[in-house]
């Protein structure tokens, strides 16, 4: 059951009367994701600015994990056939490109805004767009130029850009693991930056380069104790793609974010989300709320074994007892979560051993 979004009645009538591209910009820096989708498009009063909120829309539902609802709003909006040249709308279209990985459509179209731009901002947004777009490409000599162009433009930029330039530069010299501590002295000037203005979306993805950075240099401990506070962050956030991509990056060293992911033991119930909530109510079924509280607890592989022993009072493990058992409380998590949108766990199976994986 989908839980309806908390939103404030008076924050709404805010968003609805100020620039919807700033305040939607703001949201999402504070990874308010959801309280973006509730912005109504009747207020958007340009080309330009629908443009710039549908980009918005689509990554706060890439953030939600929503990732289909993502790339066919950019594709709608790119179908639109608008015909306006102003290199800022340029600039944006390419974003919207770059977004959903067509590289070759992204590079012409930040070329373009680069050459028609004849403010600095906008140059240093494109030449931003040309680097990131490069690292992305895996053209690191690329990528290396743009940042040198970058570093030289005669431009005081804002907060957000700074700290985008510090994620490239900081990607482009870990891809080559190279002066690492340069790495270390960028990200911490980055994440001290996002915090002070209470931005959390650069603070999350700050905290997970510290932590690939730890892994690098092979400090798993330091790497762990990063993700914990990461992972602190993220239950208070509905960065559901960041949770999954930390649980990919960092499955090495065995590292589960819990994605926002929470039980009532109370109510035997399990809640998901924080703005965009869904609970299950599994009252009825203590047995199966029993084995997802055993696999939620763990964050690795828990053996037939313990299953058994845990879930049938202290019962010893007999193969032809106990697997039909499990293979049905498994089917029956499954079939609890299959009501649930963009469902984030499934359950894992690996050499006799189950897991909750919250992807």
């Amino acid at each position: 059951m989908r839980v309806s979004n908390e939103l404030n009645s008076e924050h709404l009538n805010y968003l609805d009367t100020e620039n919807s591209v700033g305040t939607l910009t703001s949201l999402f820096y504070q990874s308010k994701f959801s309280e973006i989708l509730a912005y109504n498009d009747k207020f958007i009063t340009s080309a330009h600015e629908y443009t710039k909120v549908k980009l918005l829309k689509s990554k706060a539902l890439f953030e939600l994990n929503r990732k289909e609802e993502s790339f066919a709003l950019i594709h709608e909006v790119l179908s639109a056939e608008q015909s306006d040249y102003n290199p800022d709308y340029i600039y944006v279209k390419a974003s919207l490109y770059y977004f959903i990985n067509e590289y070759q459509k992204s590079l012409a179209l930040f070329k373009s805004s680069l050459e028609l731009n004849q403010k600095e901002e906008g140059k240093f947004k494109s030449l931003l767009g040309l680097g990131n777009l490069a690292y992305s490409e895996g053209r690191s000599e690329d990528a290396k130029q743009y940042l040198r162009e970058l570093k030289y433009t005669n431009v005081k930029e804002s907060v957000d850009l700074e700290i985008s330039l510090l994620h490239l530069e900081a990607n482009i010299l870990m891809s080559e693991e190279s002066n690492l501590i340069r790495v270390n002295e960028l990200l911490e000037l980055a994440y001290r930056k996002g915090l002070e203005l209470g931005w959390s979306y650069f603070c999350q993805r700050t905290l997970y380069l510290i932590a690939k950075l730890n892994q690098l240099l092979g400090k798993k401990g330091e790497a762990i104790g990063i993700l914990k506070v990461l992972d602190m962050q993220l239950q208070f956030s509905d960065s559901r793609f960041l949770a999954s991509l930390v649980n990919l990056e960092f499955e090495k060293i065995n590292f589960k974010a819990s994605n926002n992911v929470k039980l009532d033991r109370a109510e035997k119930a399990v809640l998901i989300g924080n703005h965009d909530k869904f609970i299950i109510k599994l009252d009825r079924w203590p047995i199966l709320f029993k084995f997802i509280e055993l696999l939620h607890g763990s964050g690795d592989f828990i053996s037939r074994e313990l299953i058994a022993a845990t879930l049938w009072d202290g019962e010893k493990y007999k193969p032809r007892t106990h697997d039909p058992r499990i293979y049905d409380l498994v089917k029956r998590v499954k079939k609890q979560f299959e009501q649930v949108e963009h469902n984030p766990l499934r359950v894992e199976v690996h050499l006799g051993g189950y897991r909750l994986n919250f992807s």
